[in-house]
C-alpha cells in the first residue's frame, strides 16, 4: 500500500541586504547565487529573491522556475541603483581617512620641524652668550 504523504520540498530565500553589501560583496553575493539555484531549485524545492535596499523589494513568489529566480538576480545586478549606496562607497570613505591621517601627519612632521629648528636657534643663542660671556669676563 501506498503512503499518500506529499513530498514536501525545502524552502530557500535568496536575500540581499544590499544595506551592508560593499560593491564587491554584492557581486560575489550575485554570483553565488547565481551557482546555487541549479544546485538547489527543483521540484518540490522552491525559492524566492528579495531584496533590501532603498526599500524591501520582492523580486519573485515562491517558484521552482530557474529561469524567473536568475532572472530576479540579473534584475539586481543591471540595476545597482535599487542598492544603498553607503557600503558601496566605503573605499572613497577608507581613502578619504587615510588622508585625513596623512594629512595630519604631514601637519605634525612640520611642526616637529620648526620645533627642533628652534631648539637649534636656541642652542646658538645659548653658545653665542656664553662665548661673549667668556669674552667679557676675559677668560
Amino acid at each position: 500500500m501506498r503512503s499518500s504523504t506529499p513530498i514536501v520540498g525545502v524552502s530557500y530565500l535568496f536575500y540581499f541586504d544590499q544595506n551592508h553589501l560593499s560593491f564587491e560583496g554584492r557581486l560575489r553575493s550575485l554570483e553565488i547565487a547565481r551557482s546555487l539555484i541549479p544546485e538547489l531549485i527543483f521540484k518540490p524545492n522552491r525559492a524566492m529573491v528579495v531584496s533590501s535596499g532603498r526599500r524591501v523589494e520582492l523580486l519573485t513568489g515562491w517558484t521552482s522556475d530557474q529561469r524567473e529566480l536568475l532572472d530576479a538576480v540579473d534584475h539586481l545586478e543591471q540595476h545597482p541603483e535599487e542598492g544603498d549606496v553607503f557600503p558601496m562607497r566605503e573605499s572613497d570613505r577608507v581613502l578619504h581617512v587615510q588622508q585625513t591621517l596623512q594629512d595630519a601627519l604631514d601637519q605634525s612632521a612640520g611642526w616637529v620641524r620648526l620645533l627642533q629648528d628652534g631648539v637649534e636657534v636656541a642652542a646658538r643663542k645659548r653658545e653665542f652668550v656664553a662665548a661673549t660671556e667668556t669674552d667679557l669676563d676675559g677668560s
